[in-house]
């Protein structure tokens, strides 16, 4: 049977969609246009996001409050805070040099873009998430690879046109035995005047698989998302 709450799965989501890296490894230098926003499904020179979750099922709970979230970034693209409240500060010269693990590590590509990202609290803490990013052409992310202490996802992201924002996200993956399959679809209800949307609701369909069981639990969850975007 499922091992894992769908609601921490569900967070892991979030991470990965609003907020899918979170610090610089001591000694990377990003490049000045370093597109850390374009990874983030951003446009234009954004300072701060304000996001909020809510639960948009026909049954709402008696706190539709699911989560508040934050994200920023400096003048030069780079992340400064993250969905978690973590901070992230600089030099002069763009190396990151504070975190909010002991023990974290970044590479980027030739391009500047987050390739790989990895945070546990020292170097032998066994509970460690690494995310591993593959971009199109347009440097958009079209997989992010997962790893977690207890198992491993892909996350596979589907646009439309130019568009930094997926219309869908299909992830699976395996965690202590269980099998998940999970498809996210967007619904795009209004956009400021950078192009950035500004609200939409996330449908997810979840079917979870025992290993040994033929037992298969399905959920759905409809969320409202919502964005209020300061620019520099």
């Amino acid at each position: 049977m499922r091992t894992t709450p769908i609601t921490r799965l569900l967070f892991l989501v979030t991470m990965i969609i609003c907020d899918g890296s979170f610090c610089m490894a001591i000694g990377s230098k990003p490049t000045d246009d370093t597109p850390d926003r374009r990874t983030f499904g951003l446009i234009g020179n954004v300072k701060e996001v304000q996001i909020s979750i809510t639960d948009n099922s026909e049954d709402i709970v008696d706190d539709p409050i699911l989560e508040d979230q934050l994200m920023t970034f400096d003048e030069k693209g780079r992340i400064t805070r993250d969905i978690n409240d973590c901070e992230y500060v600089y030099d002069a010269q763009g190396n990151f040099f504070k975190g909010a693990k002991e023990y974290t590590k970044m590479e980027r590509d030739e391009k500047g873009r987050i390739k790989c990202y990895e945070t546990r609290l020292d170097d032998e803490d066994p509970d460690c998430y690494r995310y591993t990013y593959k971009y199109d052409t347009k440097g958009r992310p079209t997989t992010i690879e997962l790893l977690l202490w207890e198992g491993l996802y892909t996350n596979t992201f589907t646009y439309s046109g130019d568009n930094v924002y997926p219309d869908k996200l299909a992830i699976e993956g395996d965690e202590e035995g269980d099998h998940y399959s999970i498809v996210v679809t967007y619904e795009y209800k209004s956009f400021d005047e950078q192009g950035n949307w500004t609200e939409r609701v996330c449908n997810t369909e979840t079917r979870i698989t025992s290993l040994g069981d033929t037992d298969i639990t399905q959920e759905s969850m409809s969320t409202l998302e919502q964005r209020e975007i300061t620019y520099y």
